[in-house]
């Protein structure tokens, strides 16, 4: 009985620390919402909405991987789109 008590408290604790590590990965402190409009691409919202230094490719991904858009998905117009608004530490 002992044991299966210490299995269970350090399969909780297991749990615990791996939502802990996950919640602290550079993740966005918050979502801006984009309506698609005629003639955007995935690319092209990332490209207008990028930080200053924020590489393109990266944010593409944030919005494919939040929007659980494939690399093949097209958007339409009218669509909305979450995107990712990170909090950058040397930004004026």
């Amino acid at each position: 009985m002992m044991r299966f008590f210490c299995g269970l408290l350090l399969g909780l604790l297991l749990c615990l620390g791996t939502v802990y590590a996950a919640s602290r990965d550079n993740a966005p402190a918050r979502y801006e919402i984009c309506q698609v409009a005629p003639g955007d691409s995935v690319w092209s919202i990332a490209a207008r909405l990028a930080a200053p230094r924020e590489d393109v490719r990266e944010l593409v991904f944030a919005i494919r991987e939040i929007n659980q858009l494939d690399k093949n998905a097209r958007i339409q117009p009218g669509q909305v789109l979450k995107i990712p608004v990170r909090e950058f530490a040397g930004k004026p």
